[in-house]
C-alpha cells in the first residue's frame, strides 16, 4: 500500500513524502510506522517530518487519493 506524507494538509513533495507499507496494517500500525519515519529524519531533516498522511492508488502517475488525511 503507498502512502503520501504530509505536513500542514499539504503533501510532502520529492520521495521524501511516499512510503510502502504493507496493506494488512491497521491505521494505528501504520501511524506507529510513519512516527518511526519521523524519528529517523529528526537530527538531520527536521524540515520533513510529517504530521499526517493518507492512502493512494498504487498504480499509475499520478498516485490518486483514496482516503482522508489521517494526523498523528
Amino acid at each position: 500500500m503507498t502512502i503520501i506524507l504530509t505536513q500542514n494538509e499539504e503533501p510532502i513533495m520529492g520521495i521524501d513524502g511516499l512510503m510502502y507499507v504493507d496493506g494488512r496494517l491497521s491505521i494505528d500500525n501504520v501511524r506507529l510506522k510513519v512516527e518511526e519515519h519521523n524519528d529517523s529524519l529528526k537530527k538531520n531533516f527536521p524540515h520533513k517530518i510529517a504530521n499526517g498522511f493518507y492512502f493512494a492508488g498504487s498504480s499509475g502517475y499520478p498516485l490518486k487519493r483514496i482516503s482522508k488525511t489521517y494526523s498523528l
